[in-house]
């Protein structure tokens, strides 16, 4: 159910864009449980996330997305679905 009202929710944004330079590495650390982690900037902060190649979605507890400066989608405010647009 989450699944659909994430993608509803997402249907109006713009795709996401990835540019990638010739010279560009991705540093790849194993975290305590074994998950691979890499460096991202989002809104200006440096934080770690996990990097899962097989989920469809990341979420993130209602804390963080505040101190990330993330938006509520505004049209899914009472259901806490937050979405960054860069």
């Amino acid at each position: 159910m989450n699944s659909g009202l994430i993608w509803k929710a997402a249907s109006n944004l713009q795709p996401q864009e990835v540019s990638v330079r010739a010279d560009s590495r991705i540093v790849v650390k194993k975290d305590i449980a074994n998950l691979s982690n890499i460096g991202v900037i989002l809104n200006g902060s440096p934080e770690q996330f996990i990097f899962d190649t097989g989920a469809n979605f990341s979420t993130v507890s209602e804390s963080y997305a505040s101190k990330l400066h993330l938006s509520f989608l505004k049209e899914h405010q009472s259901r806490n679905i937050y979405w960054y647009k860069g």
